[in-house]
C-alpha cells in the first residue's frame, strides 16, 4: 500500500477506495464509480458471499449465532470492531416500548 501510494503520489487522493487507487498505479482506464454504483457493487459483492455462506453452511450459522459469533470475531481480529459498527446499520429499527 505504501509503494502504491508513493507511485501514485498526490493522485492517490482521488481515489476513494484501495481498488481505485490500485487500478489506477496498474493504467486501467477505467471511470470511477458514482455513489450509486457503488453501493449497488456491494450489494451484488455481498450478496455472493451470503449465497456462498449458506452453500457451505447452509443452515448452521443461522442456527447457532453463538458459534457464528465467535467464528466471526475470530475471522475478523482487530477488524472486529468495524464489523460491529456496519452491523448495526443493517439492524430493524426497536421501537422504545419494545423490551427483549
Amino acid at each position: 500500500m505504501r509503494s502504491l501510494r508513493k507511485q501514485l503520489g498526490s493522485d492517490a487522493g482521488l481515489c476513494d477506495s484501495w481498488w481505485e487507487a490500485r487500478r489506477m498505479a496498474q493504467g486501467d482506464t477505467v471511470e470511477m464509480m458514482s455513489d450509486e454504483q457503488r453501493e449497488e457493487w456491494k450489494r451484488e459483492q455481498a450478496d455472493q458471499y451470503a449465497d456462498r455462506l449458506a452453500k457451505h453452511f447452509t443452515t448452521k450459522l443461522s442456527r447457532h449465532p453463538e458459534v457464528a459469533a465467535m467464528a466471526l470475531a475470530s475471522y475478523f481480529g482487530r477488524k472486529l470492531p468495524e464489523l460491529v459498527t456496519e452491523l448495526r446499520g443493517h439492524l430493524p429499527e426497536e421501537d422504545e416500548d419494545d423490551d427483549f
